[in-house]
């Protein structure tokens, strides 16, 4: 069966294969990293946390729409905003922890059970939550791909998770990667965290 998957993933008996199969989402899944491998953020949360041979897996495609709906701001100067490619949408962290120095040593202190992501649209002014995750889990970064692509990535109960949402298309693919390849060493992900954040200003927190 492997075999024959990786052949269909080649292209050479696609022909047969419908296009939401499970050998054509495997085939997605496989070429995610590979795709992102040379988006700076992105590639430096994937090889910090997990070791070779770790497969993001495709496990569901959600309609998504920010274009009504969402908090009218009334002051947008008090976020802390991350800016992507396009000057219309920017993302904003609000993040369970903070990174701060004690005794001269950089720390990551959690100080919420919660974590969330959510997306300013400056042309409306509003702002829309498409990320929540409690105690299950943590979001480590939200990374901007496109004009109007970004990833939210992190852990949940063991098990690495990446939430590509594509703005224009007006989808999101959820692909999770197996615990069975995250890092065991201790403080893998505390050392993440402060070289993604220390000098960024997170976690941000809402006002």
């Amino acid at each position: 069966m492997a075999r024959l998957t990786k052949l269909l993933c080649l292209g050479l008996l696609v022909a047969f294969v419908a296009p939401e199969s499970a050998v054509a989402r495997e085939c997605q899944a496989g070429n995610i990293a590979a795709e992102l491998s040379e988006s700076g953020e992105f590639a430096e949360w994937y090889r910090h946390l997990f070791r070779d041979g770790a497969k993001a897996r495709l496990v569901e495609t959600r309609d998504v729409g920010f274009d009504n709906g969402g908090a009218e701001v009334k002051d947008p100067t008090v976020l802390s905003l991350k800016r992507g490619a396009g000057d219309r949408y920017f993302l904003v962290m609000d993040l369970n922890f903070i990174i701060s120095e004690i005794g001269g040593a950089v720390r990551v202190q959690v100080i919420s059970p919660d974590s969330a992501v959510y997306l300013y649209d400056s042309k409306r002014n509003r702002l829309h939550n498409p990320e929540f995750v409690g105690t299950i889990g943590q979001i480590h970064n939200a990374i901007w791909i496109g004009i109007s692509r970004f990833l939210v990535v992190g852990l949940m109960e063991g098990t690495g998770f990446i939430h590509d949402y594509d703005l224009a298309g007006g989808k999101m693919n959820v692909y999770k990667i197996d615990g069975e390849f995250l890092r065991s060493e201790d403080g893998v992900v505390d050392a993440y965290l402060i070289q993604a954040h220390h000098t960024s200003g997170v976690g941000y927190r809402l006002p």
